[in-house]
């Protein structure tokens, strides 16, 4: 039982390292300079996580505008992200299959925020882009279930159909097998009556 349990805890820990996720620090492009930023990278589509950060963002009731190529939070009270009032912005590049999401966070007058300066908000910041990691899995999963859904209901139509048209083959073929016994018995009494005229001809009665 004890190897038992240490392999399944080993196999779930193992499979919890293979999907862990990793904020990183950077200087990126920002308007015409280059600023201070958190990024991570994601195995999903651009359209998906950033559908799933606007998602995340406005649920919890966020205003925002675009600017720059970039979607502006500003003087957001957002505890997630910030202790105090801040201006932060995201940006998700990438492709059909993998995506990279850009936050930048400014305190104001060009302050832009990384660990360096300010520990307790770039904490903030990675716990809040890990934890949208669940959000782009159940958005994922969310559209996989629409589509699956889809296929399933044509499959039960299929079915559907399919069984409608062996019922309908069925009844045809009852109906035939009913048809061949009366035409069966319709060509023996006919015949019956030929050969009692073909008999009463040669007998000359």
């Amino acid at each position: 039982m004890k190897k038992v349990a240490l392999t399944i805890i080993s196999a779930l820990f193992f499979g919890m390292m293979a999907n862990a996720q990793t904020v990183s620090e950077t200087v990126a492009p920002f308007n015409k300079d280059r600023k201070p930023a958190f990024t991570m990278q994601l195995d999903y589509s651009k359209k998906l996580v950033e559908e799933a950060l606007a998602n995340r963002l406005k649920k919890d009731k966020l205003k925002s505008k675009s600017e720059g190529g970039m979607t502006k939070y500003a003087q957001a009270n957002y505890p997630a992200i910030c202790a105090q009032q801040c201006d932060f912005y995201t940006k998700v590049d990438g492709t059909s299959k993998i995506a990279t999401i850009y936050l930048f966070v400014s305190k104001g007058y060009n302050n832009f925020v990384s660990s360096g300066d300010d520990e307790d908000t770039a904490a903030r910041v990675k716990s809040f882009l890990l934890s949208l990691v669940n959000d782009v899995r159940d958005l994922d999963l969310k559209y996989q279930i629409d589509d699956q859904t889809k296929v399933s209901d044509k499959a039960q139509k299929d079915y559907e159909k399919l069984v409608d048209q062996k019922a309908k083959l069925e009844k045809d073929l009852r109906d035939t097998e009913n048809a061949i016994k009366q035409a069966d018995s319709n060509r023996q009494q006919q015949k019956a009556i030929l050969d009692q005229l073909t008999q009463k001809r040669a007998s000359g009665k």
